[in-house]
């Protein structure tokens, strides 16, 4: 629910208050706002937003949730588009609903997005146009999305009790929890045809809209574009405005039995700042001074230890409307939760009083630049700039590029000091109203956590109030990443390829180096080993499901996490740990500048961690969190005793061990030859061998390490349906089984057959029968169990044997009739966007380019011909293979038992 943001979205600024020879905006004669930029990263991709200043707080007490309903009506059928005919543009452009197109409906705004290619432009452009005044409704349509809305209210109920119990801490007159975006359930049934369309007429009015297009484009061209096609939007007449919230007084608290997506209980001190949406440059400046506070505090609190509590952090949240919330987070530990809340209030006491040294000043703007910095070398795409665009239009929050807000802040800066510092806390603790949370995880016991009251916050206010306090300012010590480089290693062999090359080291090691695409491409990096949960010891599994979590958490080498983080902070360098079932490594990017710091992080990564019991801490709340949500029981229905996630106990988790999670690192890093690290956006090879070379290729082989597992198949089991629990919407998690070898254009086939299985089955739970609000498919390949599409859906409970009957159905009439020639072009069109998509997120390119290596037979080339293995024929092919009734397996929850002795097949043929 909370959102974490970077300063520049804090800064309030019109958008229309600047203009670049790359833009055009204005307001046609209707009253419609435009922006207009061009962008071509990536190159040939374009990205549309609609915002309209409509929402929830637009009902009347009956229409509780039409807002949001509109905009699903959206998605039916408009002037231009009929039934079915916004699936099909989308399809032709290698598009796919709920990924490309999409839309939310908040209090106050409906924002509609597309992401379509240079030749969908047009189309695009027309499709925005008639959602801003050409939808259409049908009777038929209605009623189908009111079941999809239904089912999302289920879905999201959780959720949604803690976003109303939020609101209504920040606004106790209800202004807002009483006008929730998601609505209410009778009110959604009791809306007739002719209301839901009287709303679209009198709120979607072209001066509450506005419209964004940024992209590969010519600015002045898409402008005539926009005009003619919005021309016709209706200018009014405006409804009456949003009536005035009342805000929040004095300290409230806010309190949640069970955050369910937290992986351990938070406590956290807060102050609210009101505003209206109107910004000026003194408003700015005081932003700006804000994020300036929030670091000064939490890098004072991350330098201390504490008994209480640990990770500090500060959090900035503006998810209810007109209202700024800054403050600063603690997990506390067992037992801690108001010994916690009372040591994170009493720093920041000592720092009103104290205030900070010209030294800890100077840091924290150093942090701040850096950080800012840092995103101007990385080219900023399309999308975030089309959000950024669309959040300034919707909320008021600044639309500068990362260039404007580095030349912004550094006017700032000399108003930065440490006295306007201590002036600003002091006068934010003695007016700004004040928020307390107490959030319980479901990981921890509720013993531990207890009960906190309003009468024991204003008893902490009092005892800080009156407290004697000395000490606090921060003594900095500056640390380097690596105090001593190691001695280089050796490139034993260089192999060149098309577009780059293999140098082999002499531990063994591999790396593959590709040419970047552009003059601007960060650099991409995956150091992928074959093996991870399957590979390692039993006594170790649990340990190496932990080792993410306990990754992010800990050091490096000599380095502590602070430590590490503060020599990271102004970087652009990103490496995240992922430990699959069948692989392991570290995925990430930096800039080209910087990637002799990533190369040394990878390093001390590839050694030996250190053990730290905070981290462990935190890595076992994670494990927990995750056995909670339990995304996993297909993959146990159909793997069995193989699937190395086990249940594991409470117990278990308590019992594991720092060297547990230190051992299972060691088993699966151990040895630098088998690690495979694959370099993107290399420019200059001759200038990234010699780094390669000491970084690299200085590692050794720890030759104590606990040893791998050889890498088997596992067959699958014999049990074939399953239930889980209970839940108030149904939820099925299939698998569809077929064990064979890997090699990558098996896998490229699995994508389109997982996209075809997608838009088959959204069409027959969703768009035929709205018994389905969500609906995911995508595919899995791995040397232990083969080839694995999947399929995750969600239904009313009463309706379980009638949507597994159905999708078993659709599975079979794919096995059995095969593909369409437009599902083939389709799906070779998202096959192509896929990996244009890839490309435009460094790591993730990486990735995929180390799998074509692994896999491909022709290594050559980074990617397969798509025209030549998705064919019509090859997708026949695939789904004969893949999709029979013995290799399906389900799971569900929510659901009573609905098949026979027969399980699946028993159901397939009626029984």
């Amino acid at each position: 629910m909370l959102r974490y943001v970077l300063a520049a979205t804090l800064c309030l600024a019109s958008i229309f208050a600047f203009a670049t020879d790359d833009q055009k905006s204005g307001q046609l004669e209707n009253g419609l706002h435009y922006v207009i930029e061009h962008n071509a990263n990536p190159a040939g991709k374009v990205e549309l937003r609609l915002v309209v200043k409509t929402g929830s707080r637009d009902e009347l007490d009956d229409e509780r949730g039409i807002a949001h309903l509109v905009e699903h009506m959206a998605f039916r059928r408009t002037t231009h588009f009929g039934e079915g005919e916004i699936n099909r543009f989308l399809n032709s452009q290698g598009m796919r609903w709920g990924n490309d197109s999409n839309a939310w409906t908040s209090w106050e705004d409906t924002t509609y997005m597309l992401s379509t290619g240079k030749d969908g432009l047009q189309q695009g452009v027309q499709l925005m146009a008639d959602w801003a005044g050409g939808v259409t409704f049908h009777a038929v349509d209605l009623a189908l999305e009111r079941r999809i809305v239904q089912d999302e209210m289920r879905l999201r109920s959780a959720d949604t009790r803690l976003l109303m119990d939020w609101s209504d801490a920040i606004y106790p007159e209800r202004e807002y929890s009483n006008r929730m975006p998601i609505g209410e359930e009778a009110s959604i049934n009791g809306l007739p045809l002719d209301r839901v369309a009287a709303f679209y007429r009198r709120n979607y009015v072209a001066p509450r809209m506005t419209m964004i297009v940024v992209g590969d484009i010519e600015p002045a061209q898409v402008e005539e574009l926009v005009r003619a096609q919005f021309a016709g939007v209706a200018a009014g007449p405006l409804p009456a405005p949003w009536p005035v919230a009342v805000p929040q007084k004095g300290t409230a608290l806010f309190t949640n039995d069970q955050a369910r997506a937290l992986q351990r209980s938070q406590v956290g001190w807060y102050w609210i700042e009101y505003w209206d949406g109107i910004a000026t440059e003194a408003g700015m400046q005081r932003d700006w001074q804000h994020q300036l506070l929030l670091v000064l505090l939490q890098r004072r609190l991350q330098s201390q230890t504490f008994a209480s509590f640990d990770n500090p952090r500060w959090m900035s949240d503006n998810n209810v409307s007109h209202a700024q919330l800054r403050g600063l987070q603690v997990d506390p530990k067992p037992g801690q939760t108001l010994a916690a809340l009372e040591a994170l209030r009493t720093e920041i006491e000592r720092a009103r009083r104290i205030g900070f040294s010209s030294e800890e000043v100077a840091e924290a703007q150093r942090v701040l630049t850096g950080l800012l910095e840092t995103q101007v070398r990385q080219p900023q795409q399309q999308a975030a700039r089309a959000q950024a665009l669309a959040a300034s239009a919707g909320s008021g929050v600044v639309a500068d590029t990362p260039a404007q807000s580095l030349a912004r802040f550094k006017r700032y800066l000399p108003l930065l000091d440490a006295e306007r510092e201590k002036q600003l806390l002091d006068a934010t603790l003695m007016h700004a109203a004040q928020l307390v949370t107490a959030l319980h995880s479901v990981d921890d016991a509720a013993a531990d956590f207890g009960v906190v009251t309003d009468s024991d916050i204003s008893a902490i206010e009092n005892r800080v109030r009156i407290a004697t306090l000395a000490g606090g300012h921060r003594q900095l010590k500056a640390a380097k990443l690596m105090a001593v480089l190691p001695e280089p290693g050796h490139i034993v062999k260089t192999d060149l390829l098309p577009g780059g090359g293999i140098w082999t080291l002499g531990n063994g090691m591999q790396v593959r180096w590709q040419a970047p695409r552009n003059s601007n491409e960060m650099i991409g990096i995956a150091a992928i080993g074959i093996g991870g949960l399957d590979a390692l010891p039993k006594d170790l599994r649990l340990a190496g499901a932990a080792l993410s979590g306990y990754d992010v958490r800990v050091g490096a080498g000599k380095l502590t996490r602070l430590q590490l983080d503060d020599v990271l902070v102004t970087t652009s360098v990103s490496l995240v740990l992922n430990v699959n079932t069948d692989t392991h490594g570290y995925q990430g990017n930096t800039a080209p500048a910087e990637l002799e710091t990533a190369l040394q992080l990878l390093n001390l990564h590839m050694q030996p961690l250190p053990e730290d019991t905070g981290a462990r801490y935190a890595a076992v709340g994670n494990v927990a969190n995750k056995m909670q949500l339990r995304v996993d029981h297909a993959d146990m229905q159909a793997f069995g005793e193989n699937w190395p996630w086990r249940n594991w106990e409470e117990s278990d988790l308590k019992a594991l061990t720092t060297r547990q999670i230190a051992d299972a690192q060691r088993a699966l890093f151990g040895n630098p030859a088998a690690i495979r690290v694959t370099l993107t956006g290399v420019a200059d090879p001759a200038i990234v061998a010699p780094l390669v070379a000491r970084y690299l290729g200085s590692l050794t082989a720890d030759t104590a390490r606990p040893a791998l597992l050889p890498v088997k198949a596992s067959p699958a089991t014999g049990a074939h349906v399953a239930s889980y629990g209970s839940d108030s919407e149904a939820r099925f998690n299939w698998r569809f089984v077929q064990p064979q070898a890997v090699d990558a254009v098996a896998s490229w086939q699995a994508g389109a057959l997982a996209d075809i299985m997608q838009q088959r089955l959204l069409s027959a739970l969703r768009f035929d029968s709205g018994h389905a609000y969500t609906l995911l498919a995508g595919d899995d390949v791995s040397q232990q169990r083969g080839m694995v599409l999947s399929v995750f859906h969600t239904g009313p409970v009463s309706q379980c044997r009638t949507l597994a009957t159905r999708v078993l159905g659709e599975m079979q009439r794919l096995q059995q009739e095969g593909v369409t020639e437009a599902e083939v072009i389709a799906a070779r069109q998202r096959m192509h966007r896929s990996v244009a998509d890839a490309q435009q997120e460094p790591g993730a390119y990486a990735r995929m380019l180390a799998f074509q290596w692994r896999y491909m037979p022709e290594r050559s080339a980074p990617w397969p011909d798509f025209d030549q293995i998705i064919t019509q024929d090859s997708m026949q092919a695939a789904a004969r293979r893949w999709l029979g009734i013995d290799g399906s397996y389900l799971a569900t929850r929510g659901c009573e038992k609905f098949w026979g002795d027969d399980g699946l097949k028993g159901l397939l043929a009626g029984k």
